[in-house]
């Protein structure tokens, strides 16, 4: 599928600032992470109104069947519905990106191996023996076998539900949308939907932050910044992060005692939207001391969403799973307890 990537895909800093919903009756709804559920997407999709937005938490690919459908479902929303729908980068993205950067710096090896011979027919049953070959080899092999190669990150991607990108790319090769040139470089065909879905993720912001008495922040895993740090970058055009506080932005959990820390935030924070760590096991969906709100419900598996309204103060679940949410008690818990903590708040 070739894929026209527009809008947010033009935004390369680290920090977006979008100013408050305008329109009368225009709501601003947030929702967690996808990882691969085009269906619940696609629901979720069908409910945006004309003047509403959707802000997603990040980690839109991994563990769901159709992790290689949700970012060319979401350009197309893009391109019918402009400024409607905005995403931050999740550590799914961020490891998606390095192991593109491994399978580009494999891939001149591949054509000397037997293993991977990139002028054999694409087989599904092929790439299947390679991925276990590849999970199951020892690392001291691995790494003779690839030494430009950080094998460590690929196999932590493949075990992580990254193995669709492996499928992807060798059947890219095989139709001539990859291809490497006399100096084993990769070489991307404009048609290719790996090169496409690369330049999204590479646009994606690590923070959205929407100003105002009611303005809300979007960050994947828990803010690296303060407000009053925020905002001072903000006033002064500056809207980079380190690298320390990027990887914070999508890899904290509060139940890390190395990694968490407040930041400096507190319950008067502004609102603060976040996932990464999954609700339906046991997670809270609201931290009270940053005034932080979870929305991971495990989407790829319990096939539902969560979505908040921000403007309205509610909250509810959809998705072709709601007829087995029985079946997940602490999710139920947590859904009441984020609907008082929007009532009261």
């Amino acid at each position: 599928m070739s894929l026209n990537v527009s809008n947010q895909t033009a935004y390369t800093q680290d920090i977006m600032v979008l100013p408050p919903n305008s329109f009368l009756g225009g709501e601003d709804k947030i929702i967690g992470d996808i990882h691969g559920n085009l269906s619940c997407l696609r629901s979720v999709l069908a409910s945006i109104g004309e003047h509403d937005r959707l802000f997603m938490v990040g980690d839109l690919i991994d563990r769901g069947e159709q992790s290689g459908a949700i970012i060319p479902a979401i350009s197309l929303f893009q391109q019918h519905h402009p400024s409607q729908i905005y995403t931050v980068k999740g550590n799914h993205e961020l490891m998606c990106m390095r192991a593109i950067n491994e399978l580009e710096a494999m891939v001149s090896y591949f054509t000397e191996e037997t293993d991977w011979d990139v002028n054999t027919e694409f087989d599904q049953s092929f790439i299947d023996t390679w991925i276990y070959d590849f999970m199951n080899r020892d690392m001291q092999t691995l790494e003779s076998l690839y030494p430009d190669t950080d094998v460590y990150d690929l196999r932590l991607y493949i075990t992580n539900g990254g193995a669709w990108l492996i499928y992807l790319f060798r059947h890219e090769v095989e139709q001539e949308l990859i291809a490497i040139d006399e100096n084993g470089k990769v070489i991307y065909r404009e048609e290719s939907s790996l090169l496409q879905i690369k330049k999204f993720i590479e646009s994606l912001p690590y923070i959205i932050h929407i100003p105002g008495p009611s303005g809300f922040n979007i960050v994947h895993a828990d803010m690296p910044l303060s407000d009053q740090e925020l905002n001072t970058k903000i006033s002064l055009n500056d809207f980079t992060l380190t690298s320390e506080q990027r990887e914070y932005a999508v890899w904290a959990r509060e139940d890390d005692s190395i990694l968490f820390r407040d930041n400096g935030r507190d319950k008067h924070s502004t609102r603060t939207f976040v996932g990464h760590s999954i609700v339906a096991f046991g997670h809270s969906s609201v931290i009270r001391k940053t005034n932080t709100i979870n929305l991971d419900i495990a989407t790829f598996r319990s096939d539902m969403c969560l979505i908040v309204n921000q403007r309205a103060g509610t909250c509810e679940l959809q998705g072709p799973g709601m007829e087995r949410i029985y079946k997940y008690p602490a999710l139920q818990s947590a859904f009441e307890e984020l609907s008082l903590y929007l009532q009261k708040h």
